[in-house]
């Protein structure tokens, strides 16, 4: 069976709501708005909005949770699932959702700060080192290796501006290190598009 990949750009219409199903896992939904802006003759003009409901579960349901706010730009991408449901009338109805895949802030409307998520180590009997000389009983949800990048140093991060020159390359194209002979990055399963 396919799934059918989608990502849309859009605004957080209604802010996150989070629980725990009840073999414990969490999962979290809010309404994403979409709308196409375009500058046109008698000034700029908006497309009718689309609204989609968005659920994310397991890490990403904890990260979204903590992270999203109503009003914020972001991108979902996901597959789509239809709910059905008889109608009190009787009558079937349906509800297309996003199942989100990964979720993040729209960069061309907001300055991110990224943290790391770090997951708890198994404890280990005591007097045996963990790799690197790290703690076993670190605390679960630690964040680490916070990168916080400050728009007026990060003028010519990014834009080609800067004296030292890379050869161009191919992104998304040609054979991926973990395709056989043969097969291209498309042919994967975890490719976007």
């Amino acid at each position: 069976m396919s799934e059918a990949l989608i990502t849309v750009v859009g605004n957080v219409a209604r802010q996150v709501e989070n629980r725990n199903t009840n073999s414990g896992a969490k999962v979290c939904r809010f309404v994403l708005a979409s709308s196409r802006s375009w500058k046109g003759e008698s000034g700029w003009e908006q497309s009718e909005t689309s609204y989609f409901d968005v659920e994310c579960w397991g890490k990403l349901a904890e990260n979204v949770n903590n992270s999203l706010w109503k009003g914020q730009a972001v991108i979902v991408h996901g597959h789509i699932r239809t709910d059905s449901w008889t109608a009190d009338d009787g009558g079937t109805r349906y509800r297309q959702k996003i199942i989100a895949k990964a979720v993040g802030p729209n960069l061309k409307r907001h300055v991110a700060t990224v943290k790391t998520y770090t997951e708890k180590p198994h404890e280990q009997p005591v007097g045996q080192e963990t790799f690197g000389g790290a703690s076993a009983t670190q605390q679960v949800g630690d964040y680490a290796g916070e990168a916080t990048v400050n728009p007026a140093e990060a003028d010519n991060q990014g834009h080609g501006d800067n004296e030292e020159r890379r050869e161009p390359a191919l992104v998304g194209a040609g054979v991926s290190a973990g395709a056989g002979a043969g097969e291209s990055a498309a042919d994967s399963a975890d490719t976007p598009f």
